[in-house]
């Protein structure tokens, strides 16, 4: 959110497929809500939903220097899957692969 994106959900995220599109949301007694270690509960704009177009696995280490073009199926969408449990550049990278794409 520091970098410009809006918060769906935190720790609680309803998954919904429509016409092959896979949507993010927050349980409407959550939705607004973050939780701020430290700091306790914040609250923050937030969308109603938002399509999901890339996963990031954050309890799995990316091993590979450039990794293979991972997918992972939810609620029968075939989604882009990233590793990163490394947070140090994690937030950066992904916003770049999300404004701008992949090229390999």
């Amino acid at each position: 959110m520091s970098l410009g994106a809006l918060l769906v959900a935190d720790d609680q995220t309803l998954l919904e497929a429509s016409d092959g599109v896979l949507y993010a949301r927050a349980p409407e007694n959550l939705r607004g809500m973050i939780e701020a270690r430290y700091l306790g509960l914040l609250t923050a704009a937030a969308l109603d939903c938002a399509r999901v177009d890339l996963v990031v696995d954050l309890s799995r280490d990316e091993t590979e220097r450039l990794p293979p073009l991972r997918k992972i199926v939810l609620a029968g969408v075939e989604c882009a899957l990233a590793y990163g449990s490394d947070p140090s550049h994690l937030s950066h990278a992904v916003r770049c692969l999300v404004l701008n794409g992949r090229c390999a």
